[in-house]
């Protein structure tokens, strides 16, 4: 299996990790480990980092379980900058389309559900939802893009020399 899991890239103190990793549950569980201990050389606030891996975990294993459910494995990218005190995020796969519905609303269900009546699309999306800002998705091609970013908690959990602009989408 190739994977080419890490790779950095920055101008100054712009600080931007590309990612790029077979759509498995493998390739994903070593693409989180990677991405949290890259965050963690920048500076970013261990609570942050854990905050962070939470939610691209959400938003990969969403990716390898439906879009690439009972086809072969394809190819997951991501691009996320640290910038302003929060993480932008791009990531993009190969796989089937959302449904018509498109992103989820991820509403929660009591604690009393059974596991079989949990709805799909519940409580993950329902986190990715309340912890991020700027969440959008489209198809473009046979690409499914989903940008979103992940606001700090705290200003000062951002070392400052991380914290400078720039655009998401050049």
């Amino acid at each position: 299996m190739k994977m080419d899991m890490l790779s950095i890239g920055g101008l100054g103190h712009k600080q931007t990790i590309y990612q790029s990793f077979c759509a498995s549950d493998t390739a994903t569980r070593q693409a989180l480990t990677d991405l949290s201990q890259k965050l963690q050389e920048f500076g970013v606030d261990s609570d942050e980092v854990e905050k962070v891996e939470t939610i691209l975990a959400e938003v990969y294993n969403n990716i390898v379980e439906h879009a690439f459910s009972g086809v072969a494995p394809g190819v997951v990218r991501s691009r996320m900058t640290v910038v302003d005190a929060a993480l932008k995020c791009l990531v993009a796969d190969n796989g089937r389309p959302l449904p018509e519905s498109g992103l989820l609303a991820g509403n929660l269900v009591g604690p009393a559900a059974c596991r079989k009546d949990l709805p799909e699309g519940g409580f993950g999306w329902f986190l990715i939802r309340h912890l991020t800002r700027q969440l959008y998705h489209q198809r473009v091609g046979g690409t499914n893009y989903l940008e979103f970013v992940i606001p700090f908690e705290e200003p000062a959990k951002c070392p400052t020399a991380l914290r400078v602009r720039t655009r998401l989408c050049d």
